[in-house]
């Protein structure tokens, strides 16, 4: 016993000494401090790590440029290194020290003012290494280039006399280190390769058809390898059009010929879908896109341009409008009725740079919403010449657009519309504020200039005065303290500068303002910042302005920089597809002003950057500089033998391809379009130069070491007003004055108005010339013809020229679009008179397919330059046409026109089908065709289709079934099973659809997806994805499911399992026995079901639900309980001698007791138990009778009668 208690004792005091021994080998380390920069300025979150035997053991962020980091040490560790690495942005900096137990360390960092810039395109990369104080380059910046980890160093170098060390290397993820003295930095240069596009240009004659016309396309197919474009010869290229519902309508393979082009055309159906249509052309694995309008559309017969006298008014001043109405065959559109509304808008000035940011979230500031402002509105008329002047009074303190639109109704009593806007300036010019940055610290100075400019950016000498305030909220009331008020004028230049300090943190508002010599005033506000601490970012003031809009190879180019700050050194780049070159400089004051000599290569355009550092901000700017490829531009003349036609006469085309004013041998198309299309749909295809050798983006990625900011670069878009398509209006008819006949000149009736008169997609021009003839049609209208040429050289270039076709004495006949049969309308006639003397003319009016009620012979005498309109009252007694002719008749010149009018039936179009069945013991069938009481005659039809089957007469309906699945459960459920049935009806019938063998898969596979997120935790469905189980939806699904795995889809087991366990927990709660015989029936694909209740209470059941029971004894093996339902549903068939039918009451779930589901599904019953049954083909019969076309009156009646 003693010798274990000795035992205890001795271990007792090991483990005690062992407990003293571990507790004397840990201490604590505790480094503290600041970190700084290089002015002495406290960091805001700068990162402070401490790193012991290489590992990283604790971190801390600076607040307020203070740090702690305390650490617990191992006493083995003790006299080993420890070392703290600062980082700030890319900049860091790093101590080392002895580890001594216990002991606190101060250790202040002080980051250094070394920065670098990467630019990275592809291999090639560019290091840019500057002082942050000075903003000048620094040259002998050892250079490390490392991929992935710092420790992989891949290439090393040092700057030159510019700060730039330039290179090659690969990798995606390079991390960059700059060494100079002390300091350490790094930047990681971005990598993102943009592709080089290919270039697919797609065009149409038109940009805008109606049904049945004719839409002719072309396409032009270049390959870009590496930014080089070359022809596309012998490529094979899909072309698909889609309706504006995505439905195909056109599919076909083309080859480009040798100048990389393919062409084709199509004829739009009687009814197609109206809206936007798609061309879509695969070639090189990609898709590339083209569009065009299909409209019910009249075509205006004349124009209404407006045109301000002047762009900018000032404040106070009257402005004046001239509004031209103008006919399409070239005449002034007289005494027409003018209706304007005049609006205005107030401007909001586009942000530029930090004016765009919030200081507290660096997020975009979206320019408030002004509203229109109604400011007049008012009536009058277009003179002799087709001119009405609108003018009134401007006023606005501040810009604003203000918007002039007007409605012109001539004779025909059609509008026709146009609009444009014209800018009210507040007084002669305005004024500009420029700080050197929008941040800064209490007591430092603020350098602002000020700029008066007219709206011609010409500078204005004037008197400003300046006000600065600080502003301060007391209890949710600013007050302004005033920190500066003078007077100030600007020099001839229109600048002015003025500085001051400022004392307090806080926001500051610096208003100038100022009186132009009306007296109208003008003022300008911003706001800054001061802080109590310094604010590191990039607001960006730097300016870049080049002396020209574009260059030729060979010039060179002026480029201005302004600086917001003064003795300046700045870094420009040339970049684009590479970086082209640099140029570093320094100066004195505010701007420099350097030469850039423009190489070929620079064509289409390159991108100048410029950066500028200094005191630890950035100042960045970029701008485009344009090179227009103009050894690639065709000039392309279009000569017609002269300016205006008549009708029928032949125009004779020439037209020359040039470059640089030699002929140049090209393909081209030319079209010969009606110009009133481009009112109601303007021509959306780019021009093709602009298209081939269009604006060139910068694949430069850039990187900084130091934080920045992002800035904006501001955008402007031009856009173009259009003119809407016009509506009808109502006015009196003109007195008709009769006067005797005389014998009258000879008239051809016009009646082809095409849209498009002329289209070639492939006329070659032989040493720069090719010749066309084209017969004008009947239309009096401008034409406007569009060449587009191409050379085997990849030169382009496109022109449009106009044409006019017109007639002395001008018939117009004005028609509705349609008609619908009963209508009693207007039928006008306006009669032009352009003779050189008072006429004499016969009209007359003859219609076929319409009643007219009037005179149809009436005499008018029309002046010169004048016009008159008649008017004849019409009835629509018929349908479904009708041809209305005008004819104008004088002793000098004639006229007739004539249009076809469709009249719509006044009914409601209703299909009814008759049947008959031919057999072995009955090859021949009388049908008696009866049409309804009411039926009117033109409009209806009478169609045969024979069918070698039952099975044939349902075919035509399968890709009306077949679409992608889409809303609720139920709608989901109403295109997916029908897919299901149209991929069973193709298999088990081993037809060949290529098109919907192709889509059903990905149909079905879509269906199912939604379907699964559809399905409830329970595992049933409801009508949502949120809502509760319902009993037959989820029936309903779990039958889908079922039907998709006997057609050998992949059904994920789970789904289906879960949902057959709602569904059986679900049947004990359903009380209605013509839902709970739906969902028996499709649980007995899957298990043996009890039916006896139901079949015990069958008298309760309806036809629909009696076959559901019949066909689940079929599954269950039961036939002779099946058999007495089958003769039971044989009594209740209401049959003729040509037909049997079942169902049309209505139940719960609102189609499944409708006639056509529940006569397919007893026909698959009694196929199941009796397939010898009379009565099947008799409920065919009647089946194929009610179809309503290709289909029944859904899809799911549709695909249950397919079924059958």
């Amino acid at each position: 016993m003693k010798s274990i208690i000795k035992t205890l004792l001795i271990l007792t005091i090991i483990l005690a000494l062992f407990s003293f021994v571990s507790a004397a080998q840990t201490c604590n380390i505790n480094i503290y401090g600041t970190v700084k920069d290089w002015k002495g300025n406290n960091l805001y979150r700068a990162n402070v790590d401490l790193y012991i035997n290489g590992d990283l053991v604790a971190s801390d962020r600076t607040d307020n440029g203070k740090y702690i980091i305390e650490y617990e040490i191992s006493e083995g560790l003790e006299g080993r290194e420890w070392k703290i690495i600062a980082t700030y942005g890319g900049n860091s900096l790093e101590k080392t020290g002895i580890i001594q137990c216990s002991k606190s360390y101060k250790i202040d960092l002080t980051i250094g003012n070394l920065g670098l810039v990467s630019k990275r395109v592809s291999e090639d990369l560019l290091i840019y290494g500057l002082d942050l104080e000075t903003g000048k380059s620094l040259k002998g910046v050892h250079i490390t280039i490392a991929n992935n980890t710092p420790d992989q160093v891949i290439k090393e170098g040092v700057t030159n006399k510019d700060g730039v060390f330039q290179t090659q290397v690969y990798g995606t993820n390079l991390i960059v280190t700059g060494k100079y003295g002390s300091n350490t930095v790094t930047v990681k240069p971005y990598y993102f390769v943009q592709g080089y596009e290919d270039k697919v240009y797609i065009y149409t004659d038109r940009p805008i058809y109606r049904p049945s016309q004719k839409v002719f396309f072309k396409v032009v197919v270049w390959n870009n390898t590496a930014g080089n474009f070359s022809i596309s010869k012998d490529v094979q290229c899909n072309l698909k059009i889609y309706t504006p519902k995505r439905d195909s309508i056109y599919k076909k393979e083309f080859l480009t010929n040798e100048f990389g082009t393919f062409s084709g055309n199509i004829t739009l159906s009687e009814e197609p879908p109206l809206g936007r249509y798609q061309i879509e052309v695969s070639v090189y694995g990609k898709k590339y896109y083209g569009y065009f309008e299909v409209q019910e559309y009249k075509k205006p017969e004349y124009k209404v341009d407006l045109t301000p006298e002047k762009k900018v008014y000032i404040n106070g001043e009257t402005a004046k409008i001239n509004l031209k109405a103008e006919y399409y065959f070239g005449k002034p559109v007289k005494g027409a009725d003018v209706v304007y509304k005049i609006t205005q808008q107030y401007y909001y000035p586009p942000c530029k740079g930090y004016d765009c940011y919030y200081i507290s979230s660096p997020r975009i500031v979206p320019p408030p919403y002004y509203p229109q402002k109604p400011i007049t509105s008012g009536k009058t008329k277009t003179d002799n010449n087709g001119i009405a002047k609108i003018e009134f009074n401007v006023r606005s303190e501040q810009e604003s657009n203000v918007i002039v639109e007007a409605e012109v109704i001539d004779e025909s009593r059609r509008t026709v519309s146009g609009s444009t806007s014209l800018w009210v300036a507040p007084a002669l010019f305005k004024l500009e504020i420029r700080t050197d940055k929008r941040l800064y610290k209490v007591g430092e100075v603020v350098h602002a200039s000020i700029k008066a400019v007219d709206y011609e950016k010409n500078p204005i000498s004037t008197s400003v005065q300046v006000k600065v305030n600080r502003l301060n909220w007391t209890r949710y009331k600013q007050e302004k303290i005033l920190v500066l008020d003078k007077t100030l004028r600007t020099e001839a230049n229109g600048v002015a500068e003025f500085d001051f300090t400022t004392s307090v943190e806080g926001n500051y508002n610096i208003e100038v303002s100022g009186k132009d010599k009306k007296g109208n005033k003008v003022k300008r506000e911003i706001n800054i910042w001061v802080n109590k601490e310094r604010w590191y970012g990039t607001f960006n003031r730097l300016e870049l302005i080049l002396d020209k809009d574009s260059y030729e190879s060979g010039e060179t180019a002026k480029l201005l920089i302004n600086s917001p700050i003064r003795d300046f050194s700045a870094f420009i780049t040339i970049e684009g597809d590479k970086i082209y070159g640099y140029q570093y400089i320094t100066t004195d004051g505010t701007s420099a002003l350097i030469d850039i000599p423009i190489k070929s290569e620079y064509s289409p355009n390159v991108h100048i950057s410029a950066i500028l550092a200094k005191e630890g901000n950035r100042y960045i700017d970029n701008i485009i500089l344009k090179v227009p490829p103009k050894d690639k531009n065709i000039t392309v003349e279009i000569i017609s033998d002269k300016k205006e036609y008549t009708p029928r006469e032949t125009a004779k085309f020439t037209i020359k391809t040039l470059k640089n004013g030699n002929p140049i041998d090209t393909e081209l198309s030319l079209g010969l379009v009606d110009k009133a299309i481009y009112a109601l749909s303007k021509d959306i295809t780019e021009n093709i130069f602009d298209f081939f050798y269009s604006e060139r983006p910068n694949r430069v990625n850039t990187a900084y070491s130091w934080y920045y900011y992002p800035y904006l670069v501001e955008e402007r878009a031009i856009g173009v007003e259009g003119t809407p398509i016009p509506t009808p209006a109502e006015a009196p008819a003109p007195a008709v004055k009769k006067i005797g006949a005389s014998e009258f000149a000879p008239f051809t009736v016009r009646k082809y108005f095409p849209d498009t008169a002329y289209w070639n997609a492939n006329i070659k021009t032989k040493n720069g010339i090719a010749k066309v003839e084209i017969p004008i049609p009947d239309t009096l209208t401008t034409w406007r013809a569009t060449a587009k040429a191409l050379s085997l050289n990849k030169e382009v270039g496109e022109n449009k020229e106009e044409i006019i076709t017109s007639k002395k004495l001008i018939a117009r006949l004005e028609t509705p679009r349609f008609i619908t049969s009963g209508d009693e309308l207007l039928i006008s006639g306006i009669i032009h008179n352009y003779l050189n003397t008072t006429a004499e003319v016969q009209v007359s009016l003859e219609a076929s397919g319409l009643k007219i009620l009037d005179e149809v012979n009436k005499t008018l005498t029309i002046a010169p330059e004048d016009s008159e309109r008649i008017d004849w009252r019409v009835v629509a007694d018929n349908c479904c046409s009708a041809k209305i002719k005008l004819i104008a008749l004088t002793s000098y010149e004639s006229d007739a026109m004539e249009l076809a009018i469709p009249i719509i039936p006044h009914g409601i179009e209703k299909i009814n089908a008759t049947t008959g069945i031919l057999t072995d013991n009955n090859n021949s069938v009388d049908i008696v065709i009866t049409y309804p009481k009411g039926t009117i005659n033109n409009a209806s039809s009478a169609i045969l289709y024979i069918s070698p089957s039952i099975a044939g007469t349902a075919l035509d309906a399968l890709e009306y079934l077949a679409g992608y699945p889409y809303g609720c459960v139920e709608q989901t459920m109403s295109r997916f099973l029908p897919d299901v049935i149209v991929s069973n009806t193709l298999s088990e019938l081993k037809l060949e659809n290529k098109k919907l063998e192709k889509e059903l898969p990905d149909m079905v596979s879509k269906g199912l997806q939604r379907l699964y997120k559809f399905q409830h935790s329970d595992g049933g469905w409801g009508w949502w994805e949120k809502d509760e189980a319902n009993p037959f939806m989820t029936a309903y699904v779990v039958y889908g499911l079922t039907l998709a795995e006997y057609n050998k889809y992949y059904i994920d087991e789970k789904v289906l399992n879960n949902g057959i366990i709602s569904l059986k927990e679900q049947i004990a709660s359903v009380d209605n026995l013509n839902t709970k015989s739906y969902m028996l029936y499709v649980l007995s694909f899957h298990e043996k079901v009890d039916l006896s209740d139901l079949f015990a209470n069958r008298d309760k059941l309806n036809d629909y639900a009696k076959s559901l029971i019949a066909l689940a004894y079929v599954n269950n093996n039961n036939t002779d309980n099946a058999i007495t339902i089958i003769k039971e549903l044989e009594d209740s068939a209401k049959c003729t001698s040509t037909e049997c039918s079942w169902g049309g009451e209505t139940w719960h779930y609102r189609w499944e007791q409708n006639d056509i589901e529940t006569t397919a599904y007893v026909i698959k019953a009694f196929i199941a138990l009796d397939s010898d049954n009379p009565k099947i083909p008799l409920a065919i019969n009647y089946l194929v009778r009610r179809k309503n076309g290709n289909y029944w009156t859904s899809t799911k009646s549709t695909a249950t009668a397919i079924f059958a």
